[in-house]
């Protein structure tokens, strides 16, 4: 026979339980695009997609050699709402897992371009950008996926 009687239940789960939201760890959250960031947005979605040339969305690249797994504004392609969000019977690079998927479907390499675009960023007169989307483009066509 017990001596003492049972302790009450905890009013208040303990802190680590998972249960208890103390609001003292912000969530990780991407910056806003500066200026310099913005423009050349701007610039890479005028481009048209990579694939198909429809008005194109940017793609924020993830897995960029020597970055960490953030989405970085400096590192965008650019790809129409089917390509860029699609399921993986269009194509698209969500839709696929990533963008290793994409190159491998479409033979696109979305970070070796995102990377040179920005080499460029500041030259938009460059031949670099009306010749690389279209050397793109005659890639995607030829894995006949249109």
């Amino acid at each position: 026979m017990r001596r003492s009687p049972l302790k009450p239940k905890r009013k208040k789960p303990r802190r680590n339980e998972g249960r208890v939201k103390h609001g003292r760890i912000k969530e990780k959250q991407a910056r806003p695009a500066n200026t310099q960031e913005a423009r050349h947005i701007a610039h890479v979605a005028g481009l048209g997609c990579l694939i198909c040339s429809a008005p194109a969305e940017v793609h924020h690249i993830l897995h960029a050699p020597g970055k960490q797994r953030k989405r970085d504004h400096r590192f965008v392609a650019p790809l129409c709402a089917v390509h860029h969000r699609g399921d993986a019977k269009q194509g698209g690079v969500h839709g696929l897992g990533g963008e290793s998927a994409f190159r491998e479907y479409w033979g696109v390499d979305l970070v070796g371009w995102a990377m040179a675009a920005w080499s460029f960023e500041g030259l938009p007169e460059a031949s670099f950008w009306q010749d690389s989307v279209a050397r793109w483009r005659e890639v995607a066509r030829l894995t006949l996926r249109l």
